[in-house]
Parts: structure tokens; sequence; C-alpha cells
């Protein structure tokens, strides 16, 4: 679950693949003035982070850490550039 600068809070699918916008699976409004206490979730191995872009990257954490997938909120595909 993301939280996002349009005051929206959008349900993405954790899954490996690279899906586009098909990652997103439910869309809400916030309510009012809304408190987000943390740009990270654990899934695995792996945690999603939220940025400053309107992007959001799984990122594999182990010895090194390796990017498996990023998803832009704001483009129309749901693909990073």
């Amino acid at each position: 679950m993301v939280a996002g600068k349009d005051s929206k809070i959008t349900l993405l699918d954790t899954s490996l693949a690279e899906v586009g916008l098909q990652r997103v699976r439910s869309v809400r409004p916030l309510p009012d003035d809304p408190e987000i206490l943390a740009p990270l979730y654990a899934v695995g191995e792996s945690i999603l982070v939220g940025a400053q872009d309107n992007t959001v990257r799984r990122i594999e954490i182990r010895a090194s850490q390796a990017p498996m997938w990023c998803f832009d909120t704001e483009s129309e595909n749901g693909r990073c550039n």
C-alpha cells in the first residue's frame, strides 16, 4: 500500500513481474490531513520504497541491494524512466 501526494492510497501487487499498470489493485482517497509514518514496507527479503518523485521501487535486500521493479504512479503505463 502506497500513500501519494495526490491524497490517495494505492494498493499494489507485490509480485516480482514487470506488469506496469496491472500492478494497481485498488485506489482510495486518504482522509483529510493524513499522517504518513513510513515510506518503507517489507516483503520477504525485499522492501517497497515510496519516493518523492511518485515512484515505488521494490529492492531486494541481501548481501547487496538489487532493484526488482519500479512503478511510477504518475505515468500512463506505470513504468519508470
